[in-house]
């Protein structure tokens, strides 16, 4: 047994600094292929597509071939970084060269957009489209902060420069904004540098006390605890900007603008949705991994759900000339229809993603374990050794690139989760380029006992007009974005950053509010349960409230689920903030009708 030595000491960067180096610079190497698409297919299409009609063919020439041999350049340091032909410091000075020539490369082109384009909607989508750029490389560049700065750094000086130079408010506005923003994503990127290196300080610690169990384990509670703190709060901080940029786009859409302006707000809309997308599919896998879900099992008719999916993807699949065949299904099951949706659903998706030639064919069957519904396709297959693999997150079979329109690699791990929360066995039979059969096994109801899935119309008001809205919120971005869609919505709309403020401003401006919208996370350690109640207790109301929150932890899902109140997630569907007020209006319109 080793000698007990404090946990800190162990697990001390400065023990591990050259392997904490290279082993974050092999993280950034091994991800250069999703940075090299994202610069040759996405910067490329979505530039050219709005530039295209506004530039001349030299000028989208030239651009096109420097884009081209900055794209070259990052390819030659992944050769290198593969051939491992060099060492680990010449390796990362080849691979901070390339981002500095990167981020020179786009502080020239906007300053070029200023000369060519002397038209402010385009330089603000400029300052969009590189401060998601910003983002983007945050996330996948946080391990080298010389690198980040380096590709962070020359654009933000060239737009604020620019913008300083215009000398106009809403350019030195945006310049300031530039450079805050860019402050703020230098300062995230700090934390997950510094939890990068925690983390990976720690998983060198418990290498080095594998021998001692009792150490071991408790390094490893500690990562877990750590990780999971740095996730929740990494999640929340990168919903905030989301969820306006969500609220924006929407009243944006919702605004009269020229059809080039809504060009661009379409690809931003695209832009977003792929985010909210993953953001969706973390989020079912949080819930499920918190538990705050509670199955809803019914007796109801299989063939019923069945067919109603299976005629959502027959389009789908006749598109790619593929058949879509239903065998007969008269079987009752006995378990949650709308969770058991979800399965079928996410099987469908996969047998049409990755069929491209022949038939899918949904079909039940009895077996002494219950009720084996199965989804059997012709597609390319997967070897028996991956069998296990492909119910992991983030597992994808022939995506080596990660593209996003193959999917994320969540679907059937959320499949997994499911499984095990309405304990239905699950599984594949497949061989390479022999197709795949998907199944699940689902026990048999009672005739008797049947309850319809048909769903209720909820007809809906056309306008929202008159429904006083008070929003909670501790984010100015995410209160003047409501603000501003709301205001669209012909709601009255009073923000506050809390809930005493919140009191004071809507008694001045229209009374007892309507509907309560409030962010769950607000300051002081306070929380939007504690806002809603009293608020209520203020007003002496039952007001409608709507918890929107970024929180992905399971500790927080619980508790909102304990609270009882609607709750929607970061960012903010429209339409569900949309279908919550009008239910809050019905509810008005209800009680003016009985008064």
């Amino acid at each position: 047994m080793s000698s007990m030595v404090p946990i800190t000491d162990k697990a001390d960067p400065n023990r591990y600094r050259q392997r904490i180096r290279d082993e974050l610079l092999g993280a950034i190497c091994q991800r250069l292929p999703a940075i090299i698409l994202a610069e040759a297919v996405i910067s490329t299409i979505l530039i050219a597509a709005s530039l295209w009609e506004v530039v001349t063919a030299l000028q989208m020439a030239l651009w096109l071939s420097a884009h081209f041999v900055v794209v070259l350049l990052q390819c030659y340091v992944y050769l290198r970084y593969r051939t491992n032909d060099l060492d680990s410091s010449t390796l990362q000075r080849l691979f901070i060269g390339s981002m500095l020539v990167l981020g020179i490369y786009w502080a020239v082109f906007q300053i070029a957009m200023f000369i060519v384009l002397p038209v402010y909607i385009y330089h603000l989508y400029l300052l969009l489209f590189v401060g998601a750029l910003a983002v983007l490389a945050v996330a996948l560049a946080s391990e080298n902060l010389a690198g980040l700065a380096a590709f962070v750094v020359p654009p933000t000086i060239a737009l604020a420069g620019m913008c300083i130079h215009k000398m106009e408010v809403n350019y030195l506005v945006s310049a300031l904004l530039s450079v805050l923003a860019t402050a703020g994503l230098m300062s995230l990127a700090r934390v997950k540098n510094r939890a990068h290196i925690d983390a990976l300080a720690l998983r060198f610690a418990i290498a080095d006390l594998a021998d001692d169990l009792t150490v071991q384990r408790d390094i490893a509670q500690r990562a877990n605890v750590a990780k999971s703190k740095f996730l929740a709060a990494a999640s929340h901080d990168l919903r905030q900007p989301l969820h306006a940029l969500t609220l924006l786009t929407s009243a944006l859409h919702s605004s009269q603008i020229a059809p080039s302006v809504r060009a661009i707000a379409d690809d931003m809309s695209a832009a977003i949705g792929s985010l909210e997308k993953m953001f969706g599919a973390l989020l079912d896998i949080s819930r499920l991994d918190a538990g705050v879900l509670v199955p809803e099992p019914k007796h109801f008719h299989l063939g019923e759900l069945i067919r109603r999916i299976a005629s959502e993807y027959s389009a789908m699949a006749h598109a790619k000339g593929l058949r879509l065949l239903m065998d007969d299904c008269s079987f009752i099951a006995n378990t949650d229809p709308v969770w058991l949706e979800r399965i079928v659903r996410n099987y469908l998706a996969n047998a049409v993603r990755y069929t491209h030639v022949g038939d899918i064919r949904v079909s039940c069957r009895s077996t002494p374990a219950g009720i084996r519904v199965e989804v059997k396709d012709t597609g390319v297959g997967i070897a028996s050794d991956q069998h296990a693999e492909i119910f992991s997150e983030f597992y994808q079979i022939g995506n080596p690139e990660r593209d996003r329109s193959k999917g994320l690699g969540l679907g059937l791990a959320i499949v997994r989760r499911i499984a095990d929360l309405l304990q239905l066995p699950i599984g594949v039979e497949s061989e390479l380029h022999r197709g795949a059969s998907f199944f699940v096994i689902v026990p048999v109801g009672e005739a008797a006992r049947v309850e319809s899935l048909n769903t209720v119309d909820i007809a809906q008001p056309q306008n929202l007009a008159g429904l006083c809205v008070l929003v909670i919120d501790d984010d100015v971005a995410v209160r003047d974005s409501m603000r501003t869609l709301l205001s669209l919505w012909q709601c009255q709309v009073v923000t506050a950053a809390d809930a005493v403020q919140a009191i004071t401003l809507a008694r001045e401006a229209f009374g007892c509010p309507d509907a309560l919208v409030v962010d769950y996370r607000l300051r002081d350690e306070r929380n939007g349960t504690q806002a809603i109640a009293q608020v209520r207790s203020e007003f002496q109301a039952e007001i409608p409230a709507l918890i929107v929150s970024g929180d992905t932890a399971p500790k927080r899902l619980r508790e909102v689920a304990d609270s009882g109140h609607v709750l929607i997630h970061k960012p903010a569907p429209p339409a569900a903030l949309r279908a919550f007020l009008f239910s809050a209006l019905r509810a008005k319109q209800g009680v003016s009708n009985a008064s």
